[in-house]
């Protein structure tokens, strides 16, 4: 079988990082092509590591590249599909949105994975990424979380007639090991290195404000004695803004430490005590379940989305949409009473030991094998 995979991106983020693996390990007995919208560290990396078993082709017409009409944009899907003559189209965001219309043009299945919530949707709707019709192309749809699927199903137009929800999946070892391998300590914005025997609470993600940097950064402000680590990039650059940002600049907090966008974010991670997932909207990011993996405390906010389905058996969920308000108090109470709420040692191995059997251990390729022939 043949099949395209289109990123729309190749940021070291969620949904690029979820189909660049997949078409990895599709590639070890199909022919695979791996199309991105944009290039980026996950794209060099790929190219690094097995420049030769996949096609990889950058096409570089993102929304954060330049704005274009939808119809242009599928166009240029259009010629490349009749180019490479696929069997199948797996597409992994609504930013790609323009390949699904296309695929269904050149009678070619289609696979839509989509892992973002009803605001998301929306913003990409704004900058001409997909239709409100979008559904009506779709052959299977494949939803992150559940929370996801009702957005869909509230958002737009129509529901293709087959769709599932799929859990994550994770190469837990390589996680587990590259953790271990030792990284340039995070600065805070003066200059000086994190303290490593000091508590450290982080969270991750490509600063902006669904991911809640504001949130983060005031919580840090009011609470000096623990340190706030920031994993991914958080300088604006373009798309998206970040609203902290000129009150990290300004402010110069001694308690608070960013890493940068970083090829390898689980050495960042495991030196957190904590990890807070702060976003106003995420449907069920990666990183929750990584932390989990290198059997990190966890906690979420329940309205942001799928993570407190896990997070509700292996964490905190914090009720409510995410405030400075409920993270101040629970933070105030878990460092001012350890006891009352980290695990104990023995409770703590067996998370990690758990969440890595459910999510480690699958054999991906007969899984999504099933999925796509339906």
């Amino acid at each position: 079988m043949k099949i395209i995979f289109v990123s729309h991106a190749s940021s070291l983020t969620g949904a690029p990082k979820v189909v660049f693996e997949l078409a990895k390990i599709f590639a070890s007995q199909h022919e695979v092509i791996l199309i991105t919208k944009k290039d980026g560290p996950l794209l060099q990396q790929a190219l690094e590591d097995n420049p030769e078993e996949i096609k990889y082709v950058n096409i570089n017409n993102s929304h954060e590249v330049r704005l274009s009409p939808f119809e242009e944009k599928v166009e240029t899907a259009k010629a490349l599909i009749e180019q490479y003559k696929p069997d199948l189209v797996y597409v992994n965001s609504v930013a790609s949105g323009e390949w699904v219309v296309a695929s269904r043009a050149c009678g070619v299945k289609n696979i839509f994975h989509v892992h973002e919530m009803r605001d998301e949707c929306l913003s990409l709707l704004r900058v001409r990424c997909a239709t409100l019709d979008i559904m009506d192309y779709v052959d299977l749809l494949i939803c992150v979380s559940k929370d996801v699927e009702r957005d869909v199903r509230e958002f737009f137009d129509s529901m293709p007639s087959q769709c599932v929800v799929v859990d994550h999946f994770f190469d837990c070892e390589k996680i587990l090991n590259q953790a271990q391998v030792e990284q340039p300590l995070p600065k805070n914005a003066k200059g000086e290195i994190i303290n490593r025997n000091q508590p450290i609470v982080c969270a991750c993600g490509v600063a902006s404000h669904r991911k809640g940097t504001d949130i983060f950064f005031e919580t840090a402000r009011q609470l000096p004695h623990l340190q706030f680590l920031w994993i991914g990039r958080w300088h604006a650059t373009g798309l998206p803004e970040n609203p902290a940002e000129k009150s990290y600049l300004a402010d110069k907090l001694d308690n608070f430490f960013i890493s940068g966008e970083v090829t390898n974010p689980y050495f960042y991670l495991n030196l957190a005590d904590l990890f807070v997932l702060c976003s106003r909207e995420d449907p069920q990011p990666l990183i929750v379940f990584e932390a989990l993996i290198l059997g990190k405390q966890s906690v979420c906010f329940s309205a942001s989305g799928g993570s407190r389905f896990i997070l509700d058996r292996f964490g905190y969920v914090l009720h409510g949409e995410p405030s400075v308000e409920r993270l101040l108090f629970y933070l105030s109470r878990m460092f001012a009473d350890p006891g009352e709420f980290v695990f104990q040692p023995g409770w703590q191995k067996t998370m990690q030991s758990t969440v890595v059997k459910m999510y480690g251990k699958q054999d991906v390729l007969s899984k999504f094998e099933k999925i796509f022939k339906t």
